[in-house]
């Protein structure tokens, strides 16, 4: 899925390696249920990725009339720890 991050990456490649399966879950059901909060996962951070933070998740997703806009996910992702 392509879900970028403001640096133009994925998320996915933030997502500490034992939390993807977490996201992933997040962004299906966000999907299938139009909003999910998830629960806590680890994001890698910083310049050389070793800065390691506990988010949490809340996404909403738009579907729009495929002649116009593309459908799109927003998400507010709050640090914890």
């Amino acid at each position: 899925m392509p879900n970028s991050d403001e640096s133009g990456g994925l998320i996915q490649e933030l997502v500490h390696l034992g939390d993807l399966e977490k996201l992933t879950c997040h962004l299906k059901e966000t999907l299938t249920n139009g909003s999910a909060t998830s629960g806590l996962y680890k994001l890698r951070l910083g310049p050389d990725k070793t800065k390691i933070v506990h988010v949490q998740t809340k996404s909403k997703f738009f579907a729009f009339n495929p002649n116009t806009e593309p459908d799109f996910i927003m998400a507010t992702h709050s640090i914890v720890e």
